[in-house]
């Protein structure tokens, strides 16, 4: 193949990828003049190079679309929906041919007299007004170049699979090459600045600070070359949407945020698949006709959302949808059913462990196969190929409100800054985008720690954050109860948290290596280094790690659109009560009637429900835990709640205090009736959840 061809390939390989996605969003929009322009330019180019290069098929097919597309432009046409699905056929044809011209030099045999007969009908005198039935899609099926991209020669410098990787006009094998060279290079640097620091008098100092200098351009300027925006891989993801919502008589609208954010090509590369799936299951699974929708007061109109962003030195991309969502109790019977898990097992299993059921190979819960979905071949080779590139998914979803699938991409292939650190004589590496402060633990600070529900926590200014210890996390030998210690306050989206560690060591530039399934699988690694001299550490993912542990953040959800309920804020008078544990909890002064002080004998059963007679009727009592006892022989203090015309009395230790501030919730609980942990008077305090006690008042079954 020619240069001159190799280089209408590339330019018009990458418009291919654009029209896809113009054409979609001018069907929505018909009245959008510079789309249209935009359109029938890179058509117009795309037939003036082909006729100069000798290429007759691709001309014919490019030159009657382009004279469609003029209609267009002069208002004979209107951009309707069967105008805009004979347009993209056509651009299905060229990118057939232009598969065809990649593998072999030469246009593949092939008769499009069909195509041209169905654009010329368009071009008729008068055929704005012609009415066309729908066409037959056994007559005009969609076209399938997997057989002719399957036959690409393996050559790895020949590599044409993504339209934008030969946008970038040099050998990707080269740039892979130039990247572990750079890679290696640092690694020697941090070798050499290690023995220049043993030594301060040396010669070589300053020729190895210049080295250093140098280096840090040089594997910036790699990295820069190998960055791709995470949109080039949501290319055809408009026009999929549009066919399935075409062929399903549903009504999808996709939202794509965060398509400028950029990560290495070789990850862009490997989610593109991933992404396509994903997106097919939302609009054939999850979003529901728009009669069904309706009916469940939701808009006709379904949403799927992709969102991208940078966390924590990760890429989080998510896909959102507000469909129907996942059946758990359905899931859990598919689990079964197929003997992926025991009955009695899958009875004790949280909600999240069941969906991850999904990600087996062949589990569908569909009860129909199309051609779309259904087969149950998908979610598990999503995971595969997510995890090969040392990345992780997780799925949440709410029956009848949607669906969550977050991508977690870890920093693989990159030479990231990061911190040095040691725990009970091991060595870690934090990277430096996710640590917001440290803090050496004095008398003082270690004050400042409190504990509840046997979860350590720590006062960071106004706010209560979580803590982990390192060491105990990772179940290091050995004991360090007499070293000095550091608190790595670090941050994961909106969240907070910190983590003990014994001491920080260094700062230091690394290439990140990615690790083993089985290292993975531990959960709060993302890669591992070679320092300077040789030793080999392990990478920390502070927000993997606080999952690991069981840390509660709160906002986890905060950057999503996802359905999960997110915590409130109070922001009111708080009562403050002794729960009768010891522990402080609080409820809104609002929400409160009365505070009464019962006397035991005064308390009657009714049902096994206990009842005090209040005001001519009776009052179902609560105990806020298990700790109060309505059967000891003294008063109890009681929280009485008017909700409607019905009331209820909560029985509590004792009341405290009423506070007026404004309070945020630090942690989200997960336990019933509490909403979450704040600081309350200076003190960690659970806030009640009211709602949980009148429904256990009126003998509602609370799990």
């Amino acid at each position: 193949m020619d240069d001159l061809l190799k280089d209408f390939l590339a330019e018009s390989t990458e418009n291919l990828a654009q029209l896809d996605h113009d054409l979609v969003e001018l069907e929505r929009d018909p009245s959008n003049a510079s789309l249209v322009n935009s359109i029938f330019r890179a058509i117009h180019t795309i037939k003036g190079t082909c006729g100069f290069l000798g290429l007759p098929r691709l001309e014919n097919v490019s030159h009657t679309a382009e004279s469609v597309l003029d209609r267009l432009r002069d208002g004979s046409l209107k951009a309707d929906a069967a105008l805009i699905s004979d347009i993209l056929r056509s651009i299905d044809v060229i990118r057939l041919i232009f598969a065809g011209l990649e593998v072999n030099g030469v246009e593949p045999v092939g008769d499009d007299s069909l195509l041209v007969a169905l654009l010329d009908q368009w071009l008729a005198d008068g055929r704005h007004t012609y009415q066309r039935a729908a066409p037959d899609p056994a007559q005009h099926p969609p076209v399938d170049t997997s057989s002719l991209m399957a036959a690409k020669p393996s050559n790895p410098s020949h590599d044409t699979s993504l339209p934008s990787n030969v946008s970038l006009r040099v050998n990707i094998t080269l740039l892979d090459s130039l990247m572990n060279l750079a890679g290696e290079l640092v690694l020697s640097r941090n070798e050499l600045l290690e023995m220049a620091s043993r030594d301060e008098d040396s010669r070589f100092a300053a020729p190895v600070q210049q080295l250093s200098r140098v280096t840090a351009e040089l594997q910036s300027a790699i990295m820069k070359t190998r960055m791709q925006p995470v949109g080039s891989a949501w290319g055809k993801l408009p026009r999929i949407v549009r066919d399935i919502a075409r062929e399903t008589g549903k009504k999808i609208e996709l939202d794509m945020k965060g398509a400028g954010t950029e990560l290495d090509r070789q990850l862009v590369q490997a989610l593109q698949d991933p992404f396509t799936h994903m997106v097919r299951n939302s609009a054939d699974h999850g979003i529901e006709s728009p009669e069904v929708r309706r009916s469940r007061g939701k808009p006709a109109v379904g949403r799927i959302v992709l969102n991208a962003y940078h966390e924590a030195g990760h890429v989080i991309v998510e896909i959102i949808d507000d469909g129907n969502g996942l059946d758990v109790v359905e899931v859990r019977a598919t689990a079964i059913e197929r003997g992926l898990v025991r009955r009695e097992v899958a009875d004790g299993m949280t909600d999240s462990e069941i969906l991850n059921f999904i990600f087996e190979p062949g589990f569908s819960t569909a009860t129909s196969v199309t051609h779309i979905s259904g087969r149950g071949v998908g979610m598990d080779v999503v995971r595969s190929n997510i995890e090969r590139v040392g990345g992780a998914v997780e799925l949440h979803s709410v029956g009848g409100q949607g669906c969550l699938v977050r991508v977690r991409l870890p920093l693989t292939l990159a030479i990231v800054s990061s911190l040095i650190v040691r725990a009970r004589g091991e060595l870690f590496a934090f990277p430096q985008a996710s640590v917001m402060q440290l803090i050496r633990l004095s008398e003082e600070q270690l004050a400042r720690f409190d504990t509840l529900n046997n979860a350590l926590l720590y006062r960071l200014r106004d706010d209560l954050i979580p803590v982990v210890n390192l060491a105990d996390a990772l179940k290091l030998a050995g004991d360090d109860t007499d070293a000095v210690s550091t608190l790595v306050i670090c941050q994961a989206g909106a969240s907070r948290f910190g983590i003990i560690v014994n001491d920080v060591e260094d700062t230091q530039e690394i290439v990140v290596k990615p690790v083993g399934r089985l290292i993975r699988s531990v959960g709060c690694y993302a890669g591992c280094t070679i320092l300077g001299d040789g030793r080999v550490v392990m990478i920390i993912d502070p927000a993997a790690l606080a999952v690991r542990t069981g840390t509660q953040m709160a906002s986890a959800t905060e950057k999503s659109d996802s359905p999960a309920v997110t915590a409130p804020v109070a922001s009111d008078c708080m009562l403050l009560f002794g729960s009768g544990a010891g522990a402080v909890q609080a409820v809104q002064l609002s929400r409160v009637a009365r505070l009464e002080e019962i006397p035991a004998d005064r308390i009657e059963f009714a049902g096994g429900t206990p009842v005090v007679q209040y005001r001519g009727g009776l009052l179902p009592l609560v105990p806020a835990n298990s700790s109060v006892t309505l059967t000891a022989g003294h008063s109890h203090a009681v929280i009485v709640f008017n909700e409607g015309s019905a009331s209820f009395g909560i029985a509590v230790g004792d009341i405290r205090d009423i506070v007026d501030e404004i309070v945020n919730l630090e942690l989200v609980s997960t336990r019933p009736g509490i909403l979450g942990t704040a600081v309350i008077a200076g003190a960690a305090t659970e806030v009640l959840d009211v709602s949980y006690y009148m429904a256990r008042a009126r003998g509602a079954q609370i799990s």
